[in-house]
């Protein structure tokens, strides 16, 4: 097991440890057995672990894109995508120009941004590229976001108990963090000012098409985020 692995294996093991300073009695108990399990699966001595030692752990931190006079629905619906699938908190910060805010680890933040930033060019391609005839921008926005939301839901893995406890703790550690520099946000629809079905259904197929990884380091520390043809993000 190489360093990083283990490193990560460890933080989750504290986080299951964690459980038992507020957690139920089945909860804690949960935790623990968890804990014990993971540790054991990958021969660490669970003994040795202080959950309180958190120098392992990556700080939680936000970075967010430049000012918009206006934020295009491409901007929204992939910003919503990185929000659901990549480890990290959106949210649209408004005043007299828009940004939208992202937080999380820095590695985390790194491959949303990138993921992202990828996901607006590749949305106004095919608007631009495969639209035909259509007219209805903002519709044929949401069936692509539709077409990538179901395609990603479809393919995640079932979730483990332990990643789940996991998971929802790492959730709360971002929303305290927001709640802490941006105060309580508030939600908001987004839908399009004019429904046109046929728009729709052309972005739900071309959303459905989309094919793409998540980003992976390189050895001079560059991300990669390609399209590929069989694999989920």
């Amino acid at each position: 097991m190489n360093e990083q692995h283990e490193n990560s294996v460890i933080e989750k093991i504290k986080k299951l440890l964690r459980i038992k300073r507020g957690g139920t009695t089945a909860e804690i108990e949960t935790a623990l057995a968890l804990a014990q399990k993971l540790a054991a699966k990958n021969n660490i001595d669970i003994n040795s672990i202080n959950e309180n030692d958190e120098r392992v752990k990556e700080p939680i931190t936000h970075l967010s894109t430049d000012s918009l006079a206006r934020l295009q629905m491409e901007c929204r619906y992939s910003a919503l995508i990185a929000n659901r699938f990549f480890n990290v908190r959106t949210f649209v910060l408004r005043g007299v120009s828009h940004r939208i805010i992202f937080v999380g680890t820095k590695n985390d933040l790194e491959i949303a941004r990138y993921v992202y930033n990828f996901l607006v060019r590749h949305f106004r391609n095919e608007w631009n590229n495969n639209r035909g005839k259509l007219r209805n921008r903002q519709s044929f926005m949401l069936g692509m976001y539709q077409g990538l939301f179901v395609k990603l839901i479809a393919s995640e893995p079932v979730q483990e108990k332990k990643e789940g406890i996991i998971h929802t703790g790492h959730r709360l550690e971002l929303t305290k963090y927001i709640d802490e520099n941006f105060g309580e946000l508030n939600s908001s629809k987004i839908k399009p000012e004019k429904h046109a079905r046929t728009a729709q259904l052309r972005g739900y197929v071309a959303g459905k098409n989309t094919n793409i990884r998540k980003g992976i380091k390189t050895n001079n520390n560059a991300l990669l985020l390609l399209p590929t043809t069989d694999e989920r993000i």
